[in-house]
């Protein structure tokens, strides 16, 4: 054909068309002014239209592309799906996108998706459809079919290309987790044929265009027997199904419902495995579950755009404190390629820090030992003073939590440093506003509340002093999403919004366990119910010291409510710490844990048996806490305006800094759920039952009065 012919056809402007040299065309998924590019119905439309306009007029290749190196495309747009909810909808777009990529597949010349940075989703779909692909070496260069992190499944195909382009047993790792697929596992896996320095990326990909390739490696034997045989599917069917439901303990529907779509179209033919895999898709969308992650996935997205206009700012940190707060901060800093010193006044704490940091490094493994080699490079350890830190443009402080030498160690530092840097205290205890009061220029000053363990817990408190400014906050969002995490911006009040909710959570399971419940049967419920982990686990890794102190300073704060019985302080006071000891609520061994039943009898200052409750209700009782605190919170403002944006905060805070449960969408979208009217009833029963310390707070009562909403301000 004329290749000059095809700049003169474009649909529309969210799909380009282009000629190259050697009569390859090459499609761009948009303009080079999108940075961030999601696939719209408009976008997939005209993509449609370009990939049956080449297979019309028979170019000698084609490339695809996303808009520029930064990114590929972040998947579906969420309006897509949103609008996919009509009786119907969801059948018919994944029918359609399954066509679209069938139609890729059929191109009767060779075709290259030439992918450099995010490529999520629907577009990884679309790219597996491409007969190469080809991953840039952009930091940012991943593949991720992340349908099931939002309830659902892959839907353009992907259950069915997947297993016959690597063989069922790796596909089904990537098809039932969210996990990112970084370049050189996507290599190993044969997910891509080639990882290309970016800027040789667009010439690479032209070449094979028009060249072809030679025919790509086949799956591995062993592979191609549990792909291809009966029973071997059968076999892996039945080791994966038991996977999931170990995994999930039945609350997630999706990564079943994509093993099924996959073993579907391989037992009984493509035609088959795309109808069943569109029929899931449309059953998974309309679950409550679904709805509850897409209330999730919208949150994330939206903490993520805080500080964006700051992202290109270039990090010089230092910790102050090589503890073993000071040393995950330190090892994130460094993971995430910035330059970090980490000062502590003992060299062997220094020494037993960086070799801490090497045993993380060795438990993550997409990481080389060249890779490992870097991050240790990055982080200068330090007991004297160093010129480093003068240059630094952010000081995280996490020394010991003793106000006076808080506030003695942040005023030496705020004189060392440039009076714009932007100093943070980590705390969970202690007021911001007065720990930073004589440090110069205190509107830098803020709280960086990074909870344990660091390196995992994927939220981080910005606490606003009295003095801090917009900016500051801003510069600390920006860091905290470029570690990877999302910042949750908090008001200068005891506990924060972690501890206060997390405390009247885990004071009550304590309180439970006083009344004579049992330690397995309060875990079990809080399980049941889908937390992430019993509460009694929580408190063994957070360390019975560390929040026996954070109760104390509750109480302080909030008066009898956060008064019990004093189980926690007892045990902390006896060098029961949890597992960093050995020992706590439960006693761990090497390769095990039991309940340190015999020892927590001891403390008990009765014998008699507590009245009969069942799980039902345990777990009723120790989530209305949740939720009465929660509501206090949004009402006081300690998450910002109250209303939408303070309760979604609120519920993102409850699910990656507290382990609510994700399914549920966060202890106020939960509430939601319930209704306030029929909380209010059941505070007021357990008020009669228990106590005052559960009576409803005067936000709960006035939206139960008024058929309100937990998403709308009183």
């Amino acid at each position: 054909m004329d290749i000059t012919a095809l700049a003169t056809y474009m649909p529309s402007d969210k799909v380009i068309l282009e000629a190259a040299e050697n009569d390859v065309a090459v499609v761009r998924l948009g303009s080079s002014d999108e940075r961030l590019l999601t696939l719209s119905a408009e976008r997939l439309d005209s993509l449609q239209q370009v990939i049956r306009y080449l297979a019309k007029h028979k170019p000698r290749g084609m490339v695809l592309s996303g808009p520029s190196s930064e990114c590929f495309a972040l998947g579906a747009d969420l309006k897509l799906l949103k609008d996919a909810l009509e009786p119907g909808a969801a059948e018919f777009l994944s029918s359609e996108g399954q066509k679209l990529c069938v139609e890729i597949t059929c191109l009767p010349f060779p075709t290259v998706a030439a992918i450099s940075g995010p490529c999520y989703g629907i577009a990884c779909e679309i790219a597996l459809a491409c007969r190469y692909r080809l991953l840039s070496d952009h930091k940012k260069s991943a593949l991720s079919v992340p349908e099931v992190e939002l309830g659902i499944i892959p839907f353009f195909g992907a259950t069915q290309l997947l297993p016959r382009l690597i063989g069922l047993p790796r596909a089904l790792e990537f098809l039932l987790s969210s996990s990112l697929i970084m370049p050189s596992e996507a290599l190993r896996a044969r997910l891509v044929h080639e990882i290309v320095p970016v800027q040789r990326l667009k010439e690479r990909a032209e070449k094979l265009a028009a060249d072809g390739y030679p025919p790509p490696r086949r799956i591995r034997l062993r592979d191609r027997l549990l792909t291809y045989t009966s029973i071997g599917r059968h076999w892996i069917g039945k080791k994966k199904k038991q996977a999931i439901l170990h995994a999930t303990r039945g609350f997630y529907p999706a990564p079943e419902a994509a093993l099924k779509a996959a073993l579907t179209g391989l037992n009984s033919g493509l035609e088959s495995g795309f109808k069943q895999e569109a029929k899931e898709f449309a059953r998974l969308l309309a679950a409550p579950s679904s709805q509850a992650l897409f209330h999730l996935h919208t949150l994330r997205q939206t903490a993520q755009t805080l500080g964006s206009k700051l992202e290109s700012i270039s990090w010089q940190a230092t910790v102050l404190g090589a503890g073993k707060m000071g040393t995950e901060i330190a090892a994130l800093l460094a993971i995430s390629d910035y330059p970090v010193v980490l000062k502590d006044v003992n060299d062997d704490i220094l020494e037993r820090a960086l070799q801490d940091i090497r045993s993380l490094l060795e438990e993550i493994p997409h990481l080389t030992p060249t890779e490992r080699s870097f991050i240790i490079n990055r982080i200068e350890t330090t007991s004297q003073e160093s010129a480093t830190i003068t240059n630094s443009n952010i000081v995280i402080e996490a020394v010991l939590e003793d106000p006076e030498i808080k506030k003695k160690v942040l005023a030496e530092v705020s004189r060392l440093i440039p009076l714009d840097a932007v100093i943070a205290t980590n705390t969970c205890t202690l007021s911001i506003s007065e720990v930073s009061a004589e440090v110069e220029n205190p509107s830098r000053a803020l709280g960086l509340h990074f909870l344990h363990p660091a390196t995992r817990v994927q939220m981080v408190e910005i606490v606003r002093g009295r003095n801090t400014t917009n900016k500051a906050i801003a510069t600390a969002a920006a860091l905290v999403n470029r570690l990877g995490k999302y910042p949750i911006v908090v008001e200068d009040v005891p506990g924060f919004l972690v501890n206060r909710i997390l405390g009247a959570y885990l004071l009550e399971a304590t309180e439970l366990l006083w009344q004579g419940y049992s330690i397995s049967e309060i875990d079990q419920c809080a399980l049941e119910f889908g937390m992430q982990q019993g509460p009694f686990q929580i408190l063994d890794e957070i360390g019975l010291d560390v929040m026996a102190q954070v109760l104390d300073a509750l109480a302080l704060g909030y008066g009898e409510r956060f008064r019990g019985s004093g189980l926690l302080q007892k045990l902390a006071q006896g060098g029961r710490w949890g597992r960093r000891c050995g020992e706590g609520f439960y006693q761990y061994h090497a390769k095990s844990q039991e309940p340190n039943s015999a020892f927590l009898d001891s403390l008990r200052t009765t014998s008699s048996k507590p009245p009969a409750m069942d799980s039902r209700s345990m777990i009723e009782r120790l989530v209305l806490v949740m939720i009465n605190e929660a509501v206090r919170c949004l009402d006081e403002a300690v998450a910002g305006r109250p209303g939408q944006e303070a309760a979604g905060q609120i519920d993102l805070c409850s699910v990656y800094g507290m382990g609510f449960p994700v399914f549920r969408g966060g202890v106020l979208y939960y509430a939601e759920t319930v209704g306030a009217e029929s909380i209010d009833q059941k505070l007021s029963l357990l008020t009669e039952k228990a106590g005052p310390r559960y009576k409803a707070a005067p936000g709960i009562k006035s939206r139960a009065e008024k058929d309100g909403s937990f998403y709308e301000a009183v």
